[in-house]
């Protein structure tokens, strides 16, 4: 199964490597996205933040000579959401995980928002604490697990949740694979809203 793993290589290099191992001991592919905006990457990524930001129809370069990084992080949002949603029609992969702090949680949320219920997807967060589930889930299933620390380098705290996310979107991927009975119908029956 080949899972997407999207985050921001200038600053989160080191954890984006771990998860990148991680998914690969599993037995899946790790296709890595870079949505970082100005440093260097610790490693060249499978998508650069290039390709991904000419899918909002705007090269790096013109960004950031504008000197603005609330522009570049919209536009950079914009991109990942149509990558992701083109990956997933084309069945280039089978899953995402993300991860972010304030800003590449905001970036990314929105390219997860547009993945379809029922489709693998998980967001490390150091905002959620503060900020709540709801700006990152919006009305998708979007599993969010808070980092507890600040993801900033690799110690035992960050493994053993980074771990989690990894073991999580890796059991979503395997679950879907084994697939439900085909061809039943379906019903939907919801009281969501409804008190008794």
């Amino acid at each position: 199964m080949r899972i997407a793993i999207v985050g921001t290589l200038d600053t989160k290099g080191e954890e984006i490597r771990y998860l990148r191992e991680l998914v690969q001991r599993r037995g899946h592919h790790p296709l890595v996205i870079d949505i970082g905006l100005l440093g260097p990457t610790l490693f060249p990524p499978d998508i650069p933040r290039q390709e991904v930001l000419r899918k909002a129809g705007v090269e790096l370069k013109s960004l950031l000579e504008k000197g603005e990084e609330g522009e570049a992080a919209e536009r950079m949002a914009e991109g990942l959401a149509i990558l992701l949603r083109e990956l997933q029609q084309e069945g280039k992969i089978d899953g995402v995980l993300a991860i972010g702090g304030g800003m590449g949680s905001a970036m990314v949320a929105r390219g997860l928002q547009k993945l379809p219920v029922g489709f693998p997807k998980v967001l490390v967060s150091t905002k959620v604490a503060q900020a709540g589930a709801g700006a990152y889930v919006g009305t998708r299933d979007v599993v969010v697990i808070p980092s507890v620390a600040d993801i900033q380098g690799l110690n035992r705290l960050t493994r053993k949740v980074l771990g989690n996310a990894v073991g999580a979107i890796c059991g979503m991927v395997e679950a879907i694979a084994q697939g439900p009975e085909a061809g039943r119908p379906a019903i939907t029956m919801s009281m969501l809203g409804t008190t008794t």
